[in-house]
């Protein structure tokens, strides 16, 4: 039989039961703790994971906003460079406008100072045309009676043979020469209405006297244009002339007797036949049997002359028609006033250019500057002025072009003086580099 438990025993068994529980809170606590610990672990490593791709992510966004900040500095520079030259360009833009309204105004006077000249002489150009088609009704008026003449001469020619039978070889060669003489007076009218319709429609004194060359030409076998430039008169068109002959090379001074000259010297039609032509010069060479010159006059000014020479006696009406062509030319030049005005204005102010250079050279030769340099200083005064020459006349008529070097020719020609010499010894060493060059 089991002896009761004690107290003592009763103790130390709760003591034991009280010691194992309590091992197996300590376990179960300690197990707890690994457990807890390991998924603590398994969050830190989780979360220091997030943070790594946070912190990944913080400096690509760090890198990107660094970089949109300067672009956005180069943008705000950018926009104040664009302001500033909105400023300038609206300032620039002022002033052009300002500009713009100024020549807007100047160009609307000149063109009703245009259009009120233009209607001047348009009205003279009507007036002065009607005119001469009244001298051509009135030719033509002539050549009816001049045919119904040689008709009637044909007819007492008629009746003149059948009484004689002896002369009617003669008569048929008469009639045969009337008969031709009519033919070429028509034809010579027919082409005169067609020329002068051609000229009307010439814009420039220089595509003027070219027509005026070209329709003669189609009934003359040579014709040619000289145009007067101080004193000399210089080829600028021809027809019917030798190939080997350059018409723009041909210069015949006015101290030359010939039917040119004698056109100018007498301001009208000039006409030389068989040995009055021997004793003057034939500007294309060769023996021809009859010669024409009529002047163009414009303003009391004669500008051109108007040359033809025959293989054969020329007709009246062949100088009729060259009378008739060039005082049309004359009428038209009036259309064409503004070209010359500007001719005018050219040689006006290349006679300023040629006066500047002499007196500089006479400065020079006062400062008692050696010979050569004052050549050499005039020759680069010369040069400098046919630069700012050519640019001036750049826009005008091809006749503007050698304006300056006439002047100089001239003085060169006409006055026995120190700027003279020198100014022919500047030029002639410009020459003499282009022909090296």
């Amino acid at each position: 039989m089991q002896a009761p438990f004690t107290d003592m025993d009763l103790r130390e068994l709760a003591k034991a039961e009280s010691d194992a529980f309590v091992d197996r809170l300590i376990h179960a606590a300690e197990e707890a703790v690994r457990e807890a610990r390991a998924h603590a672990d398994d969050q830190i490593a989780a979360v220091r994971t997030q943070v790594d791709g946070l912190q990944s992510e913080l400096e690509v966004e760090s890198a990107r906003a660094a970089t949109l900040e300067a672009d956005l500095d180069t943008v705000i520079e950018a926009h104040r460079q664009v302001e500033a030259d909105r400023d300038t360009a609206n300032t620039t833009i002022a002033a052009l406008r300002a500009d713009v309204e100024a020549a807007t105004a100047l160009m609307d006077h000149a063109a009703t100072q245009a259009q009120a000249t233009l209607q001047s002489t348009r009205d003279q150009f009507t007036t002065e045309t009607n005119g001469l088609r009244a001298e051509i009704q009135t030719l033509q008026s002539k050549q009816d009676t001049f045919a119904a003449e040689a008709r009637t001469v044909q007819e007492k020619l008629a009746a003149a043979q059948r009484e004689n039978g002896e002369q009617a070889s003669t008569i048929r060669q008469l009639q045969k020469r009337l008969t031709q003489t009519e033919t070429a007076v028509a034809s010579t009218l027919t082409a005169s209405v067609r020329a002068i319709d051609a000229l009307d429609t010439a814009a420039t004194s220089h595509e003027l006297f070219a027509t005026l060359v070209k329709q003669l030409s189609i009934d003359l076998p040579r014709v040619a244009l000289f145009r007067v430039k101080g004193n000399h008169l210089v080829g600028e068109h021809g027809a019917g002339v030798d190939a080997g002959v350059d018409i723009t090379k041909l210069m015949i001074p006015m101290s030359v007797d010939s039917v040119i000259t004698r056109a100018v010297a007498l301001g009208g039609l000039v006409r030389a036949d068989g040995d009055q032509l021997a004793d003057t010069r034939a500007p294309f060479g060769g023996t021809p049997a009859c010669a024409l010159a009529v002047p163009i006059i414009f303003q009391d000014e004669i500008l051109a002359v108007l040359y033809a020479d025959f293989p054969v006696p020329a007709t009246q009406a062949h100088a009729t028609s060259m009378v008739l062509l060039a005082r049309h030319s004359s009428v038209l030049l009036s259309r064409l006033m503004q070209e010359l005005k500007s001719l005018k204005e050219l040689r006006d102010y290349a006679g300023s250019l040629v006066k500047e250079a002499e007196q500089m050279f006479a400065a020079d030769t006062a400062a008692a500057r050696p010979e050569q340099e004052c050549i050499s200083r005039l020759r680069e005064t010369i040069d400098c002025g046919r630069q700012i020459y050519g640019q001036r006349a750049a826009l005008e008529s091809p006749a503007a072009a050698g304006l300056l070097d006439e002047q100089i020719s001239a003085i060169i020609e006409e006055a026995a003086s120190p700027f003279a010499e020198a100014l022919s010894a500047a030029t002639a060493t410009r020459e003499s580099r282009r022909t090296a060059s």
